[in-house]
Formats: structure tokens, sequence, C-alpha cells
């Protein structure tokens, strides 16, 4: 004699809907500033890949996975939800234009601005002024580094 199964459990086994894990493939592109510098990639926190200047990986996502990261050291990239990520898609890892490119040159800014204040000369006017722009200069580097610090790296899909 034949075993069946109840009806009830054929029922549950086609309702069962097993769920695809996409696969996506992130790319970072070529890039003079921090060219010697991987870029973490990041599945809800967890370090999955580390990518190098020019490279491509392929990463499949688990069910579960909410957003995707990147990090560079103390910079992050805000996160991208993986709910608006479908398969194949291609992700883009850069790095900000602005703050990458030319932030670099605003550590050149305080020595001379020190120099106007710290040097002996009888001019108390630029000694001012140089104080008033070294405290301001300083102020927007803290600003910086601790308020726009998700946006050091972009991510688009």
């Amino acid at each position: 004699p034949t075993r069946t199964r109840p009806y009830s459990t054929l029922l549950a086994l086609t309702k069962t809907v097993v769920k695809h894990m996409p696969t996506i493939k992130i790319k970072r592109k070529t890039e003079n500033f921090n060219e010697n510098i991987d870029y973490k990639i990041l599945v809800d926190g967890i370090l999955i890949t580390r990518l190098k200047n020019g490279e491509e990986k392929l990463i499949e996502l688990s069910e579960n996975s909410k957003y995707i990261s990147a990090t560079l050291g103390f910079g992050k990239s805000k996160n991208l939800t993986i709910d608006n990520i479908t398969e194949n898609d291609n992700i883009n890892v850069s790095g900000n234009e602005f703050m990458n490119r030319y932030l670099k040159y605003y550590g050149l800014i305080f020595p001379f601005l020190g120099l106007t204040f710290l040097l002996d000369h009888d001019y108390e006017l630029i000694k001012l002024i140089g104080k008033i722009l070294f405290g301001i200069s300083l102020l927007i580097a803290f600003y910086i580094l601790i308020f726009m610090n998700k946006k050091w790296l972009v991510l688009k899909t």
C-alpha cells in the first residue's frame, strides 16, 4: 500500500515560498584620492568584504539583510536599504568628491594662521584676526570630523 500525506500537509508544502538570496555587484571606481585605502563593505554592520581601488565584487545577500554600508577608517557612508535592491543590481562606492579631494589641503591652513599670532610682531589687529580665523577653522574641522562622518563615502545603485 502507498502512503499518502494528509491534505493539510500538502497544502502547507505548496504554500512554502523559498525566498531567493539576491546577488549584487559592488564596484569601486578608480580614484586618485584614497587610492591606497580599502573600503570595508558591511551588511547589517557585519564586514562582508573589502574593496581596493578600481575593484568590483559579487556579493550574495541573505534574505534577512536590511541595509548595506561602506566604511573608510572613521568615515562612513549612509546606509542603503536592501529593500530597494533587486537581483543583479550594481552598487557603486565612491568617496565624497569635495571632502576627499579638497579637505586634505585644509590642514595646510593651520600653520599659516598660527604664524599670524605666534610670531613676535607689533600688529595687534593681525594677531586678533589670526586668532579668530584659527578658532573658526578649528570649529569647522571638528564639525566635519564629528557630524559629517557619514558623508565620506557615497553608495549609489
